[in-house]
């Protein structure tokens, strides 16, 4: 059982990598294979399709994403502080996995109608958690910005944006992208600091 789940792992690690580097319309299953070392018909034995192994990815991304913010936020009470510790763990969570953030923020556009309504339902979960903290910090705070939906959005682009530039040994750290993403939330929607 337990060769079993390590080799749908990698089989979704291996198609996470390939969707960034070449995007999904372009990776094949046997491209798939060939990078983890097994045959292309071994792929079936743990995936229906290879649209299957995208919304794998997706999906297992979003929920543990999702997951792991409400957990960081549950025992804050103050909002800002909230605030920042949703977008801590956003950050560190999309730098530390990279190919399914990745593959997961960018190809939304090749799931199937099926599998789009589930993962938009999920999306919107995400978005609310932080739309709620935003609303949480506006009205405890002097407000510049009243659409809170459009701060949400604008926020969380910015945010998952970083997938595409940061590196890890370049002239920021991941802790000075946070400080820095916060501070230009906090311009946005409040005159108060963390």
């Amino acid at each position: 059982m337990d060769d079993k789940k390590t080799t749908k792992e990698r089989i979704a690690r291996g198609a996470a990598s390939l969707f960034r580097k070449q995007g999904y319309a372009a990776a094949t299953l046997r491209q798939i294979a060939s990078a983890i070392g097994i045959k292309s018909g071994s792929i079936y034995y743990h995936f229906d399709s290879k649209q299957d192994i995208l919304f794998q990815i997706m999906d297992s991304t979003l929920c543990e994403l999702t997951s792991i913010v409400e957990e960081g936020i549950t025992k804050i009470e103050s909002p800002l502080q909230k605030l920042y510790a949703a977008i801590d763990t956003h950050i560190r969570y999309h730098i530390d996995n990279l190919d399914y953030t990745y593959a997961a923020d960018t190809e939304i556009r090749s799931l199937n109608e099926e599998n789009l309504k589930i993962i938009i339902a999920k999306r919107k979960r995400y978005e609310n958690i932080f739309k709620e903290i935003i609303i949480e910090v506006t009205t405890n705070s002097t407000t510049r910005i009243i659409n809170t939906k459009l701060t949400t959005l604008a926020l969380l682009q910015m945010c998952t944006g970083l997938s595409l530039w940061f590196q890890k040994d370049g002239e920021l750290s991941i802790q000075d992208v946070i400080d820095q993403y916060y501070q230009f939330v906090m311009s946005g929607i409040s005159d108060n600091e963390k």
